[in-house]
């Protein structure tokens, strides 16, 4: 049997996408789909959720098992088969591809078929709007230094003043440093 799979976001109402896959393939070709599909970085963490009838959480299938121990109830994407934990139209599941933000895309069951021999699975067969970015980067976590705002102070004031000319050239010639030579040989009179 294929299972055909509606996907949708909270970030934006215009995108859906449509992936069916092969009922006896595992959680990771359903994952690996996606990621392919959004043309994202593959080596990010991500988990399926299996949820009820109301979007909560009841069980989550991880990309790897980062238990510390041999009696851990993980289930692991590669190991599990669809078929063993979607059984029925509507299921929901959950995909979490942006752990730091809780990013989701929301997933449900629309259709269960026979297989078309003549099509390679999983296989894309939908897809509108414009996919979310994988990793949604905060002003915490961008290129900006996470703790310049706690230590700004009149300080750091000069550093402020560092051109791009300044960085071009021997740092020793520029105005910046001519200004703290200056300073410091008024200092030693």
């Amino acid at each position: 049997m294929v299972y055909k799979f509606k996907i949708i976001t909270d970030e934006n109402d215009k995108f859906s996408m449509d992936i069916e896959i092969k009922s006896t393939q595992t959680f990771f070709d359903f994952h690996s789909a996606i990621q392919d599909e959004a043309g994202w970085d593959n080596s990010q963490l991500a988990s399926f959720f299996l949820c009820n009838s109301i979007w909560e959480k009841e069980q989550e299938i991880s990309l790897l098992d980062m238990s510390d121990g041999a009696n851990s109830k993980t289930i692991v994407m590669d190991k599990a088969v669809l078929i063993d934990y979607v059984k029925e139209l509507k299921q929901k599941l959950i995909y979490v591809f942006d752990f730091f933000n809780d990013r989701c895309f929301f997933i449900e069951l629309v259709e269960i078929k026979p297989v078309n021999h003549n099509r390679y699975y999983p296989v894309c067969t939908n897809f509108v709007g414009d996919i979310p970015p994988q990793i949604k980067l905060s002003r915490t976590n961008s290129s900006r230094n996470i703790f310049a705002d706690e230590f700004e102070d009149e300080d750091n004031a000069a550093f402020d003043e560092i051109t791009d000319e300044d960085l071009d050239g021997d740092l020793e010639d520029s105005q910046f440093f001519e200004e703290e030579k200056g300073e410091e040989e008024e200092e030693k009179y």
